[in-house]
């Protein structure tokens, strides 16, 4: 990945999935296990360091068994101490796709399926280009809705599973991973205080995102309480955890949320969830995406800066 500059930093957060790295699933399609990429950290629990060990040459980090947090606490801090403009958070599991330059429902399953080393570093690069000042969170749409997405760069969109942080701006705000009551959903805090302080995120819609394998969908999976993957953050999400996450979000933001019943994804069993009015952010009048041409330009001026060799065009 030769447009991987000191500017750039990837945290992947990992926990009981070893046997993943061996079966090239998820992230370790694009990521060749026998290879050590100065600026990709597996962050693992203590338990797990003989059977990553086994897989993997990538750097390591062992973090505590607290949860989620406790792991992105981490890669934020890591980041921040490598004087990295952006850094990269991305749960193991995922799979990235190429949308059709018309952004329909399609996706060009051959050029993913033939050039996923490619498609990796499309993703990392044109993120890693947008997310700045102007853009300090972007994301991914999930593949599973993204066929409503009707622009290249959508703002102000849930982003999950897949985060870009522009580093400066996170700590000009004072946010790094440290509100514990919202540990579960700590993603959708911090995008949220960003969108709250005025920040605008972006989602980019040329590529989508999904958590599960071609046998189907990892959540569909477990809201039918059949027997799924172990690993990752399920051995942490309790009904109370999750309920009290929600509520904690919305007494933060009471006028961007509110809070609704609705069954588990993890465990069937009704919670507390919130729903969002994420275009309420945005000023009166203020369109609801930029511009594909402008965005374009924006990253092409912001190539020398971050070290990204990459043609945005092809």
């Amino acid at each position: 990945m030769d447009f991987v500059s000191s500017k750039i930093f990837i945290g992947i957060p990992s926990k009981g999935r070893a046997h993943r790295v061996s079966e090239r699933k998820g992230l370790w399609r694009y990521l060749a296990p026998s290879e050590n990429y100065d600026n990709v950290i597996v962050f693992i629990t203590p338990q797990d360091l003989e059977s990553y060990a086994e897989q993997l040459n990538h750097n390591m980090v062992v973090v505590e068994e607290k949860g989620i947090l406790v792991a992105r606490r981490s890669i934020f801090d890591m980041a921040k101490s490598r004087g990295a403009e952006v850094v990269f958070m991305m749960d193991d599991d995922l799979t990235f796709h190429v949308r059709d330059e018309n952004l329909s429902s399609k996706y060009n399953g051959v050029v993913a399926l033939n050039l996923e080393n490619d498609t990796f570093k499309k993703v990392v690069a044109e993120c890693a280009l947008i997310c700045s000042e102007d853009y300090p969170i972007v994301g991914l749409p999930s593949k599973l809705w993204s066929s409503s997405k009707k622009y290249s760069f959508e703002k102000n969109c849930p982003v999950i599973d897949f985060y870009c942080y522009h580093v400066p701006t996170l700590i000009k705000e004072g946010l790094g991973w440290v509100v514990k009551a919202s540990e579960l959903k700590e993603g959708r805090y911090t995008q949220l205080s960003l969108l709250s302080k005025g920040h605008v995120s972006i989602s980019n819609c040329r590529f989508a995102v999904s958590d599960y394998d071609e046998k189907g969908s990892k959540r569909f999976v477990q809201s039918t309480l059949k027997e799924t993957e172990v690993g990752g953050c399920h051995s942490y999400r309790t009904v109370d955890k999750e309920s009290k996450a929600s509520e904690f979000i919305h007494k933060c933001f009471p006028h961007h949320t509110e809070l609704v019943d609705k069954p588990s994804g993890y465990s069937g069993q009704f919670i507390k969830d919130i729903t969002v009015k994420w275009k309420k952010f945005l000023p009166d009048g203020c369109i609801k995406y930029v511009p594909k041409e402008d965005m374009i330009e924006f990253m092409e001026q912001r190539k020398k800066f971050m070290g990204v060799n990459y043609d945005i065009k092809s």
